[in-house]
């Protein structure tokens, strides 16, 4: 389920003012050279958000969508790196398996929208900002370990860019 607004609407997509200027810049007469600079950038975003995630985790209120204050530093760092995105970030949230997997979906999607709620508030443009919760659908590690449970739980960044034959 993608989602753009704070309710979660099945089947929506990107928000649209940030789908018509990534369309935009790609149905531009850009040479090749432009569009590969713009996929490198967006490349390199995404690696540093990682690098930012795998140093500290966003941390959440067990089987909540409430970040732990504690994550307020983490946050700032991404809300710097992701100003350096030059399309749409795609915030994405993960869950274990404990629980049903529908409780899942939806706490992994309240999660996403809570990471992008907080990083508007750190002044990035909404519309700059999706959510995407795949509840225990994409495991890192095993489910049947605490550890393995931990890793799963998570929020991950995805730079978008739009296919280059992309138009308005």
């Amino acid at each position: 389920v993608v989602a753009t607004a704070p309710a979660p609407t099945p089947g929506a997509t990107a928000p649209q003012p940030a789908a018509n200027a990534a369309a935009a810049v790609m149905a531009s007469p850009l040479t090749t050279n432009a569009r590969n600079d713009a996929a490198a950038a967006a490349k390199a975003c995404e690696a540093a958000m990682k690098r930012v995630t795998s140093a500290t985790r966003i941390e959440f209120e067990t089987g909540e969508a409430v970040i732990a204050a504690v994550s307020g530093p983490v946050l700032d760092v991404l809300a710097k790196e992701a100003r350096m995105c030059p399309g749409v970030v795609r915030i994405e949230g993960h869950t274990d398996t404990v629980g049903g997997a529908a409780d899942n979906q939806k706490l992994s999607l309240a999660r996403a929208f809570a990471v992008r709620d907080a990083l508007v508030k750190r002044g990035l443009p909404p519309a700059q900002l999706l959510a995407e919760g795949f509840g225990e659908g994409k495991p890192i590690a095993s489910n049947k370990t605490p550890d393995g449970r931990a890793k799963n739980r998570r929020i991950e960044f995805r730079a978008l860019m739009p296919p280059p034959d992309a138009r308005l």
